[in-house]
């Protein structure tokens, strides 16, 4: 799979409801193939590729486009908690090939964000404090998660074994050298602008907020595993984290390969 466009040579397009005639469609992971503009309702069966399954025609979802399962997948199989946040619903493929890896997948889009109901979207990548606030969003729903909630705050849940997001404005500072902002690059040599300095400054301090606002150390006995891709797992320690999970299952993440663990931020 490779995201975010690509092509297809086994399956049809959309349109194509019959899966008739010579195969072959562009498929596209981005924002066109929401259902509401925001990403509220997820990927619109209607605008993805489609195949034959068992004589049937059906639409090919982000997640059936994984061959193998995903280490979502195999903390579900442990019959623990899972949950991620991610910047648009073509992110269903975490949920792997089964279709329910993620139990608490959270999506709303970054193209469209804020969104002014019915149909008015900006786009949060277009400037960094955009992109931040995006962010701020997703690590509300997380800690939520931390707090025993699903990520609307709503509903009562159990502390996922295996959650997280990334930190889109990391991104969008990368990408501001060509927009008429501050921030981006300074030139071809890599010398990063003062945003997005700044933004690996905010982010540091992002992860170890805790419920109340403050920064402290990682709440709820969950620990670090530190990459532009964030991911808390809630396990007394990080070497536990696979105990009474199937092993055959679990070659990408063997203890043995483990980060060390790294302290908080003082």
């Amino acid at each position: 799979m490779y995201y975010d466009d690509a092509y297809n040579r086994g399956w049809f397009a959309p349109s194509n409801l019959t899966c008739s005639g010579t195969p072959g469609t562009v498929i596209d992971l981005k924002q066109g193939i929401n259902l509401a503009p925001d990403g509220s309702a997820g990927v619109d069966p209607a605008k993805m590729p489609r195949h034959m399954v068992k004589g049937v025609c059906v639409p090919v979802l982000p997640h059936d486009m994984i061959r193998v399962n995903t280490v979502f997948e195999v903390v579900k199989s442990a019959h623990m908690r899972t949950a991620f946040s991610e910047k648009r619903p073509a992110y269903d493929f975490l949920n792997g090939p089964s279709g329910h890896g993620v139990d608490d997948l959270y999506t709303p889009e970054i193209a469209c964000f804020p969104f002014t109901p019915p149909a008015t979207c900006t786009n949060a990548l277009l400037s960094i404090l955009g992109t931040q606030n995006f962010d701020e969003l997703r690590v509300k729903s997380v800690l939520n998660e931390i707090d025993g909630k699903d990520h609307t705050g709503t509903q009562n849940a159990e502390t996922p074994a295996l959650f997280g997001m990334n930190f889109q404005a990391v991104n969008a500072a990368k990408k501001d050298s060509l927009l008429p902002k501050v921030g981006g690059y300074q030139d071809d040599y890599k010398r990063a602008e003062r945003g997005p300095r700044g933004r690996h400054r905010i982010r540091g301090r992002g992860h170890w907020k805790d419920g109340s606002g403050a920064g402290g150390s990682p709440p709820h006995g969950i620990y670090r595993h530190h990459h532009h891709r964030q991911t808390w797992r809630n396990f007394p320690r990080p070497e536990q984290a696979l105990r009474g999970i199937d092993q055959r299952n679990t070659e990408a993440t063997h203890p043995s390969r483990e980060s060390p663990r790294l302290s908080p931020p003082s």
